[in-house]
């Protein structure tokens, strides 16, 4: 009896983004390029991560016929980084993701959808072979923190491959990992290891016999092929279909997934197969709605065609091996990688691999520059580190190892478990030896952050990326600093080589001068941050504003008072700052000076014998009864001083955009006066066919705007939208546009307050609210965001849907009507009646 072969289908999404945190803040502060989310993290996850998992189905009229989690159907791996991102960002994008990684592992006997990645996208190749082994493991402890089991596979970062990076995995027991099919150089199949020759009997097969030349991407990818390692060990190696691949990476293929889904169940499967085939393609997650917009709509299209299909089975790669072992083995060019075609001189030198968008005469020169200055970097911070954390450990590697224990979590039992089971050496004083210790460990962890292979991948050294793992070598050289490791002007010096392409950025010292010395933080500056913030709290209760958890700082607010004298402000106290990374603490008094146009200086002065707080509130109110600012310069020696724009990044826009309030409080009743003043004059004006001046039509467009957002959100079912046609009847009267925008935010704003109480269970309030808003805007023309508002439907729907019911049978009226209006509700934002429960008709 013939064996039946299976044609198998998997798809595999790279889910990254590069770490993004502030290194001395551990968060992620706006980028105005990612505008209008405030960084791209939260940006990509809007567009990308977070659709996927209730990603739509739509029916032949465009109604949402079905939500699909498309992790549970798709081979993943996320980045340890941007996985713990979400965590903390978005809980329920992050908990569907782990159930959708859960609910694949019982479908596929075990074998879970979700792979490992080595942790913070280190080019492997290029790394030191202690890197390679702590990126491997890191990634395995991250992958088991949060998935709660051992992961089969791991991809590396630009599936960058060479046989010492494919050793590490292989000795940390992974099974597989995902390449690019023109990283294969030969084949050969695996029966053919021995032959026999003649009278000469079974002789083995030579190391360059019976090969295949697979270059050029000719290997077939439709199988697994074996990679055999210098030690004994193997690694099974996965080659994707690259042209597939890059038809939904950067063609058209997203734009219909049928399409999509006809393209993988015709990818080349044999007529007659020798064994089981999988048609398998791997591309950046990021395609599937970010890169292209409702790329998870075709994916989750895709999906469904593919599992409704009975002569394709849809599965990942671990249940694919069981399913199908390799026949035959590979060897590879090394060091390659899937995005450059120079092996890996995309992360190393002027290679000629570049992004595509930037001017002509740019060159990537400086990569080569960055490269050599951090490799050195890193051999001096290693031996630092290798000699101080010798003192406090027997083998201070393994130390490095478990410190992602803590990386993962802060808390104190972590902690504690952490140093139990690496217990520091009790030569010193323990809380200093533990506060050395987590110095040099984090100190590590910088100094591998830096290397985070989007430093590199893009066209200028100015870029978000190369300036970020600039800043992740400073934070590990102040760390190393700190414990008497002077290593910053040798470092400095050696970037010297770097040149810019933008003449007006200079070289790399000149680069690290202007973009990354400012960004240094100092415990001082903290309680700079936090003293100017107290200055702009409630005057009544300073220490409940939230200041007690402030980024990656534990602050302690001991003592505050405010005075004012003639429109100045004088805020002072004591802080105690403490690092819950490191343990580093600072108890300090603080002084801040506020100006009627809202300017601030502050005065941190470090606790210190001699001279206690109470001292120093005589001296800086004595200086602000004398009403000078500069006064405050006198006090105490060795005190520093801070200015608003000292503010942290967010900080500083947040009390930019406070003053700008401020002050168009007061321009809009300026305005207001004017407006309704000269509103009789301008009205004559106006009947007589003139211009009106410019003055008045700014005015006028100041305060309608403002009233008719005052009634947008003020407007109730009952009433209508009386006053707002009202207001924007008389904005048309004065030759003004309907201020679209405004609207738009402001009923997007309305609608998901009215869903607040949707899910509060006020049904019979919000229902109508939400139809009356959505009949309105659509009258008016305003485009509404409607895909927040049908996840939350949908998510109340199957969380109440036999209440629901229940409603639909109920002899009550209210509760059919309640029902009725939750179905007109449903379909009028475009929710098909399958997902809805419609009352039944007289008669049924």
């Amino acid at each position: 009896m013939a064996t039946t072969f299976k044609r198998c289908v998997c798809i595999h999404g790279h889910f990254y983004q590069p770490p993004r945190e502030n290194p001395w803040l551990e968060a992620v502060e706006r980028q105005p390029s990612a505008a209008p989310s405030h960084d791209w993290n939260e940006r990509v996850n809007r567009e990308c991560y977070a659709p996927n998992t209730r990603s739509r189905i739509l029916d032949s009229h465009g109604r949402i016929l079905s939500l699909q989690n498309n992790y549970e159907h798709i081979s993943f791996n996320i980045g340890p980084t941007l996985l713990n991102w979400i965590r903390e960002n978005d809980r329920p994008t992050y908990e569907a993701i782990i159930e959708a990684d859960q609910a694949s592992s019982e479908r596929l006997g075990g074998h879970g959808n979700a792979i490992a990645q080595c942790y913070n996208h280190m080019i492997m190749p290029l790394a030191s072979a202690r890197d390679k082994a702590t990126q491997t493991r890191w990634g395995i402890a991250d992958f088991q923190y949060h998935y709660g089991r051992k992961p089969e596979g791991m991809w590396l970062p630009e599936t960058a491959a060479d046989t010492e990076s494919l050793a590490a995995l292989a000795a940390e027991g992974i099974r597989f990992t995902v390449l690019s099919p023109y990283q294969a150089r030969r084949v050969r199949p695996l029966k053919e290891r021995s032959v026999t020759l003649g009278k000469t009997g079974a002789k083995p097969l030579g190391e360059d016999e019976g090969w295949t030349d697979a270059s050029g991407g000719k290997i077939d990818t439709k199988q697994p092929y074996l990679f055999r390692l210098p030690n004994g060990k193997t690694i099974t190696l996965f080659f994707y279909d690259g042209p597939l691949s890059r038809a939904v990476a950067f063609e058209d293929l997203l734009y219909d997934g049928v399409r999509f889904a006809e393209r993988l169940k015709s990818a080349g499967f044999s007529a007659k197969p020798a064994g089981h085939e999988l048609s398998h393609i791997a591309t950046d997650g990021e395609s599937y709605g970010h890169h292209w917009q409702f790329g998870d709509m075709a994916l989750a299209r895709a999906i469904d065609t593919l599992r409704n299909d009975k002569t394709v089975e849809l599965l990942n790669y671990g249940a694919f091996l069981d399913l199908q072992p390799p026949v035959m083995e590979v060897q590879l060019f090394e060091p390659s990688a899937w995005s450059c075609s120079h092996g890996v001189g995309r992360w190393k030198e002027n290679c000629g691999c570049n992004s595509g968008g930037s001017p002509a005469k740019w060159n990537q020169k400086w990569r080569k520059g960055l490269r050599d200055s951090l490799d050195a970097l890193r051999d001096t911070l290693d031996a630092f580190y290798e000699k101080r954390a010798g003192a406090l450990w027997n083998d201070p590697w393994a130390a490095r190892e478990g410190y992602i224990r803590l990386v993962l979590d802060r808390d104190a039992p972590a902690r504690e478990a952490f140093l139990q089971d690496f217990p520091v050496r009790e030569s010193a004083d323990d809380g200093d030896a533990i506060n050395m210790a987590l110095r040099l460990l984090e100190m590590q962890r910088q100094r591998m952050l830096m290397f985070t292979s989007c430093g590199w991948f893009f066209d200028e050294v100015t870029g978000l990326e190369p300036l970020q793992n600039l800043k992740y070598a400073a934070r590990a050289l102040q760390l190393a600093e700190s414990l008497g490791g002077n290593f910053v002007d040798a470092f400095h010096r050696s970037l010297h080589v770097i040149e810019s392409n933008l003449s007006e950025e200079g070289d790399g010292c000149q680069i690290y001068d202007h973009h990354i010395r400012p960004e240094t933080v100092e415990l001082g500056r903290v309680a700079a941050n936090v003293g100017m913030r107290l200055a702009q709290t409630d005057p009544a209760d300073p220490r409940s504003a939230g200041l007690n958890d402030y980024y990656c700082y534990d602050v302690a607010v001991k003592e505050f008072q405010r005075v004012e004298n003639n429109g100045l402000q004088l805020c002072h106290g004591l802080l105690s700052i403490t690092s819950r990374i490191t343990f580093d603490q600072l108890e300090a008094a603080f002084a801040v000076l506020q100006r009627p146009d809202e300017h601030m200086k502050c005065l941190v002065q470090p606790e210190r014998e001699g001279e206690g707080y109470a001292e120093f509130s005589v001296k800086v109110r004595d200086a602000f009864a004398a009403k000078s600012a500069d006064a405050l310069r006198e006090i105490p020696l060795g005190a520093s001083f801070f200015s608003s724009k000292m503010l942290f990044h967010d900080a500083f826009r947040e009390f930019m955009e406070r003053v700008a309030r401020k002050s168009m409080e007061g321009l809009l009743e300026f305005c207001r006066q004017n407006f309704e003043n000269y509103n009789p004059l301008m009205e004559e004006l106006r009947q007589t066919n003139s211009e009106l001046p410019p003055e008045f039509k700014m005015a006028a467009r100041l305060v309608l705007e403002q009233r008719l957002e005052d009634a947008l959100i003020q407007t109730r079912p009952a009433q209508g939208f009386d006053d707002a046609e009202r207001i924007l009847a008389e904005i048309e009267h004065w030759g003004l546009e309907a201020p679209e925008p405004l609207m738009r935010k402001q009923l997007n704003v309305k609608l998901q307050q009215a869903m607040d109480r949707m899910e509060a269970r006020e049904f019979d309030s919000a229902i109508p609210e939400i139809a009356a808003t959505l009949q309105w805007a659509r009258g008016r023309k305003v485009k509404i965001d409607l895909i927040p508002l049908q996840d939350r439907l949908l998510m109340l729907l199957e969380e109440r849907r036999s209440a629901w019911r229940l409603w639909v049978d109920s002899r009550d009226s209210v509760l059919r009507q309640r029902a009725q209006d939750l179905a007109e509700l449903g379909a009028s934002l475009n929710i098909s009646e399958i997902l809805l429960i419609r009352p039944a008709k007289a008669g049924d």
